[in-house]
């Protein structure tokens, strides 16, 4: 029986057709989007028998510095993995998700299937209409980059009873990250730029979403 039934080569196709559709730049292997589409069925025959076999190992994740804003000075670091590991966190986090939903609140609607900016405001619009008066804006500064990976596998360990699952999201979890010089291991945060970040950002802030609905703030 395979280790994961629900990861096949169309789930991984489909995974590859949102990974096209997003583009973006090579990792650090190099290999760009239009190279792995030229041999995309046979990469992904390797990659579906290395997670089979337990051979899969993500290579490294590539930093990339992008403005924050047009027009702004303040920067961000992306860390961009290969365009296999792109495909396959995103076959990963389509199948997570769907678990996952049951987990996060109404209040949240960042990265979510079916929301939107639009979503958000739709609520604000809402609760407007029924009585609320204030907004509050805030933000967690460097949220995903301080996201402690103690804390993180704790959630997941709770959130996740497959064993084969938690052992490949912990391939994804400490990096590595190639500097351009040496491959260390990422310390704490989750990589921007990587498709299974976002879900693991909500799933870890899901208990503070749940402080705030519970002193009616959401």
């Amino acid at each position: 029986m395979p280790k994961f039934p629900w990861l096949t080569p169309d789930s991984l196709l489909s995974a590859w057709e949102h990974v096209l559709e997003n583009a973006g730049c090579a990792g650090a292997d190099g290999v760009t989007v239009d190279q792995f589409a030229r041999t995309v069925e046979a990469e992904i025959a390797v990659l579906l028998h290395e997670v089979e076999t337990d051979e899969y190992r993500p290579l490294p994740l590539l930093p990339i510095t992008v403005q924050k804003k047009p027009n702004s000075s303040a920067t961000r670091t992306l860390m961009v993995p290969a365009v296999r590991d792109r495909v396959l966190q995103t076959a990963v986090g389509r199948q997570l998700g769907h678990a996952f939903e049951d987990e996060f609140l109404e209040c949240s609607f960042a990265y979510r299937p079916k929301r939107s900016v639009n979503s958000a405001i739709a609520r604000i619009r809402f609760l407007h209409n029924h009585g609320y008066s204030y907004v509050a804006e805030a933000d967690i500064e460097s949220f995903f980059d301080r996201i402690d990976h103690s804390l993180l596998r704790q959630r997941l360990a709770v959130a996740v009873k497959d064993h084969a699952l938690l052992a490949l999201l912990e391939e994804w979890i400490p990096g590595p990250v190639w500097d351009g010089n040496h491959v260390r291991p990422l310390r704490q945060g989750v990589p921007q730029g990587s498709p299974i970040s976002p879900l693991l950002a909500n799933l870890f802030l899901t208990d503070f979403d749940l402080a705030l609905e519970q002193a009616g703030l959401s």
